[in-house]
């Protein structure tokens, strides 16, 4: 009987032969005689992490006199065509709460 460390151990040799070889995960398992529903746990338990936005925080903005300022608001939009608009006096905790928020 396999062991999950053995299971592990012999999913983790198997990705980059997969990668490399170009072939759907199903097709490479079966070549392999290997379960593809264990190489697909091993494949997502042992990929690397990604930061959450808590990790990642906030990135430092520095603004200098040579910036417009047009108004009393201050604008935030996103990639994806979201927009935050407020006041310019609106109190940094709660702008950093929309923004962890989204």
């Amino acid at each position: 009987m396999k062991t999950r460390e053995n299971r592990k151990a012999q999913a983790a040799k198997l990705i980059e032969p997969w990668k490399a070889s170009g072939l759907s995960v199903k097709k490479f398992c079966s070549q392999m005689q290997f379960s593809e529903y264990t190489f697909r746990y091993w494949l997502k338990r042992l990929a690397p992490k990604k930061q959450s936005r808590k990790e990642t925080g906030f990135i430092p903005l520095q603004i200098n006199q040579s910036m417009v300022v047009v108004g009393d608001k201050i604008e935030i939009h996103y990639p994806n065509g979201i927009q935050i608009k407020l006041s310019a006096g609106t109190n940094p905790a709660i702008i950093q709460s929309l923004i962890t928020m989204l």
